[in-house]
């Protein structure tokens, strides 16, 4: 999801970034630009504040991921690089004709921006390293 900041005097003006980031991101990029110290035990962000000063600094994501919903059926996506694997897909513009083989869904996305083309039987590795990814995180992190 695209953001546009500006803090002139502070960050440079009129620059594109596109490292990788997420929305939970923001709060302890805002802390630390501020000079407020905060403790990461619970939160989910990382911040991206090199990200904003130096278009050249790598984003702080290794591996993102999210995830709706709880039992059995949730919808959840893993991206690592540019590999993306969404488990339960939901085709919100109904352009994709998912079918129960699509139950794990696999995209790169360099290649394929618009997601619509699912990779998984074509790269069954890429597909079982990014679920093992998943489990392990919602593992931990969904109650």
């Amino acid at each position: 999801v695209p953001a546009i900041i500006s803090w002139p005097g502070h960050i440079p003006e009129g620059v594109v970034r596109d490292q990788v980031s997420h929305s939970c991101d923001w709060l302890p990029t805002l802390t630390e630009l501020a000079g407020v110290q905060l403790h990461q035990k619970d939160i989910d962000g990382l911040s991206i504040a090199e990200v904003i000063k130096n278009e050249n600094a790598p984003t702080p994501h290794k591996v993102l991921h999210w995830q709706i919903g709880r039992g059995n059926n949730p919808r959840w996506a893993v991206r690592e690089g540019d590999w993306k694997l969404l488990g339960n897909p939901q085709d919100t513009s109904n352009k994709a004709s998912l079918t129960t083989k699509d139950k794990l869904f696999l995209t790169n996305l360099e290649e394929n921006v618009n997601e619509m083309v699912n990779l998984a039987e074509k790269h069954p590795n890429v597909t079982q390293r990014l679920k093992k990814l998943h489990d392990e995180w919602a593992a931990k992190n969904v109650k």
